[in-house]
């Protein structure tokens, strides 16, 4: 764990975290508001 608050847990991303991590990643409407392009799967896995 990185650090903890009443409502929230950050952690490291583990394996299984990647389908919905990748998800995330190759959204347009979240790409709108970070910087980044859109990258494949097997990108993300790196």
């Amino acid at each position: 764990m990185i650090f903890e608050t009443e409502r929230l847990i950050v952690r490291r991303l583990i394996i299984n975290d990647l389908r919905t991590f990748h998800e995330l990643e190759s959204a347009p409407k979240v790409l709108k508001y970070v910087e980044g392009v859109l990258k494949s799967y097997q990108d993300n896995r790196k």
